[in-house]
Formats: C-alpha cells, sequence, structure tokens
C-alpha cells in the first residue's frame, strides 16, 4: 500500500471512529488486540462483531501506518545526525571542563567505543588445568 492508498483509507476511517480508535490502539500496543481493546474501551464481543475480512484490512492498515511512522521517525533522526555532532564538537569548547568532559566522552565513544572493563578472573587459588585435544578428522 502506497503513501496516497494508505492517506485515503485513514480518511475513509475517520467516519468510523472507533475502528480508527482500534487502528491507533493496535499500534499503540504493538498490535496485541487484548491490550487494544483494553486501550480504546471496547470488548472482545465489540471485536469480533466486525467482520473477519475487515478486521484483517484494519490489522494491515495499522501496520502499513505504523511502519510509515517509523519510517518518518528515521528519516527526522537521519536528518539530525550532523546537527548533533555539530552540538558535540562545540561542546568542546565550553568554558565549563566537566561539559568538556562529556562532551568528549560522547566523541570518544562514538568514534573509538566505549572502554571496555577489565575482567580479572582466577582460580580462587586452585590449580587450573587446560587440557588441550588435536581434532583427527
Amino acid at each position: 500500500m502506497d503513501e496516497k492508498e494508505l492517506k485515503k483509507q485513514l480518511t475513509e476511517l475517520k467516519s468510523t471512529p472507533d475502528k480508527l480508535s482500534l487502528v491507533r490502539g493496535l499500534i499503540d500496543c504493538q498490535f496485541n488486540k487484548t491490550e487494544a481493546l483494553k486501550k480504546i474501551g471496547k470488548s472482545k464481543s465489540w471485536l469480533y462483531s466486525i467482520p473477519e475480512d475487515e478486521l484483517e484490512e484494519l490489522i494491515e492498515i495499522a501496520k502499513e501506518y505504523n511502519f510509515a511512522i517509523e519510517m518518518r521517525t528515521m528519516d527526522i533522526i537521519k536528518n539530525a545526525v550532523t546537527h548533533a555532532a555539530e552540538v558535540q564538537v562545540k561542546l568542546l569548547d565550553s568554558r565549563d571542563d566537566r561539559v568538556k568532559q562529556a562532551a568528549s566522552i560522547q566523541v570518544l565513544d562514538r568514534v573509538i567505543g566505549k572502554a571496555t572493563d577489565k575482567l580479572d578472573v582466577t582460580s580462587g587459588g586452585e590449580k587450573i588445568i587446560v587440557t588441550l585435544r588435536e581434532d583427527n578428522d
């Protein structure tokens, strides 16, 4: 379903607010019908009164709408990446050493990766026996 078709479907659903609420409820509740019904204040019998093919269509509309929201959100975030990086770099010049340090850590963690914690794995004083086997295929 393309964006134009999705908009058309959503516009048509405005004439049936309960069904539009179901679509939104399904999205908000990760497509859990029981939770969506609770959220919109409808009973299971109300849901079962919707013909099966129409219910499947409502679920498909919800999935498409959710996908469109996710794609739009990712576009917004991707478009903000450069600005966010510029902000972090500007913070490196702050007069406040705490701000500089926090910005430095953010930049280094993003570019180099977070520093790893050293683990001290010991046997607690007991002997460690390592057995090596040769696998002859």
